[in-house]
């Protein structure tokens, strides 16, 4: 909650105390090409942020479109289409995806270094 406070303060969030949903970790280990998955969190939630831990090992691709990342999709609507934000080795990408999340446009690229993206 600290960090979320931090957050207000600095203008990002438009409250200042919230709930906090803590989800289970979560891993999915040894993927191939071309697999996209989700997994549902069974929240519906109005306004969010999120903190994550994310340990991504990988030798693939970070040339858009065709990256490989890890990452949350947020803002799923019923015809499945939805936003994302994935982790590659060199950048975290922001889209925003058609039905069935199989091709997401690029509205943004955060750069950074350790765990701190810039």
């Amino acid at each position: 909650m600290a960090d979320a406070k931090d957050y207000f303060q600095r203008g990002y969030l438009p409250f200042e105390n919230g709930q906090a949903h803590v989800l289970d970790d979560f891993s999915k280990p040894g993927m191939s090409m071309d697999v996209f998955g989700l997994t549902n969190t069974h929240l519906q939630l109005q306004d969010f942020a999120l903190w994550a831990d994310i340990e991504l090992n990988t030798t693939g691709s970070t040339t858009y479109p065709n990256y490989t990342g890890c990452g949350f999709a947020y803002r799923v609507q019923n015809n499945s289409e939805g936003y994302t934000a994935i982790l590659t080795n060199e950048a975290v990408r922001m889209g925003a995806c058609n039905s069935g999340f199989k091709l997401c446009s690029l509205f943004g690229t955060e750069y950074g270094f350790g765990n701190r993206a810039r």
